[in-house]
């Protein structure tokens, strides 16, 4: 837990050296519809940083490691709102984000509107390339399954409606925006997985929580997992991962649903809380 580096980016401006708590949320758009988000504090900066921070819609990346290795990033977001707290020794400045996709995080997702036409052929992995390009959204995952329109397809209004009504309504997938990139993933289907478990060797602090959770599509309640480990950039929302438990002697592989990264680096500690869907 020693010897950890944690610094922010904000429009470019690397700020590190100073103490900074950060809580954020990554989940999947089934469990919610609100982006992934949550804030930074960094205090005690110069009144002239305070200002170059505090302007809305900035990019914000937070990088963290160790001091053997480079920083990097586990959390991207653009700057919704920016506010200061003060005590008689301190002063907080306090960054809200979101994680809304696309150049700049301009959430052009859920803004846009667009009317186009598909000739007949053509593809819904074609209809979501070119709903992802409009939006300024890199890809981060291909659907593994795609669905041929014979007599074509053709949308008016929000480019997220036509995204709904391709993923959800025909291809029956999920889609959800982490980091700034389109993932596009099956529900109850492996995808993404790690290079090796999450074991107490690779930073499982603690056992696995066994719990089970009603959906609105499932006839009986849905096993799920809880666990946290050290914070890691390298498991994603949607990703499906095999986690070692050797307090409860089980290996559980789970597909990721949320993760909440928090951590200061006042108390060297940083942390990931998940809670996952059971795959077997």
């Amino acid at each position: 837990m020693f010897n950890r580096v944690l610094n922010v980016a904000v429009n470019g401006l690397l700020i590190g050296g100073l103490r900074i708590d950060f809580d954020f949320l990554q989940s999947t758009r089934k469990n919610t519809d609100e982006p992934d988000n949550g804030e930074i504090k960094i205090y005690n900066l110069s009144p002239y940083t305070r200002k170059l921070i505090s302007k809305i819609n900035s990019a914000v990346t937070l990088n963290a490691g160790h001091i053997d290795n480079l920083a990097a990033p586990i959390v991207y977001g653009t700057l919704t709102n920016y506010r200061e707290e003060r005590t008689d020794t301190d002063i907080a400045s306090i960054l809200e984000i979101e994680d809304k996709g696309g150049i700049f995080g301009q959430n052009a997702i859920e803004t846009t509107k667009r009317s186009l036409s598909f000739p007949p052929g053509v593809t819904a992995n074609s209809v979501i390339a070119t709903v992802a390009s409009l939006s300024a959204l890199p890809i981060a995952s291909v659907p593994f399954i795609d669905y041929v329109f014979l007599d074509g397809y053709s949308f008016s209004g929000l480019l997220k409606s036509a995204l709904d009504d391709i993923v959800y309504n025909v291809l029956r997938l999920e889609w959800h925006i982490t980091n700034g990139a389109l993932y596009v993933l099956g529900d109850d289907i492996p995808a993404l997985a790690p290079p090796q478990a999450i074991t107490a060797l690779t930073g499982l602090i603690g056992g696995v929580e066994t719990y089970y959770e009603e959906e609105r599509d499932k006839l009986t309640p849905v096993k799920k997992y809880k666990f946290r480990t050290l914070v890691t950039p390298r498991v994603f929302v949607g990703m499906t991962v095999p986690v070692v438990s050797v307090t409860e002697k089980i290996t559980a592989v789970t597909k990721i649903e949320s993760i909440r990264k928090y951590g200061s680096n006042w108390t060297n500690e940083f942390y990931n809380d998940y809670t996952g869907r059971a795959i077997a």
